[in-house]
């Protein structure tokens, strides 16, 4: 494995959803900014 520059940063990873993945993404990040 490679070393993540962003891991630190990141709150959450969404995949295998296809693309309703995005859908999730963004709800998720709209969530955390409300926060």
């Amino acid at each position: 494995r490679h070393t993540s520059a962003i891991a630190g940063v990141c709150a959450g990873v969404v995949t295998g959803f296809g693309a309703t993945s995005y859908r999730l993404a963004v709800d998720a990040l709209v969530d955390l900014l409300g926060d």
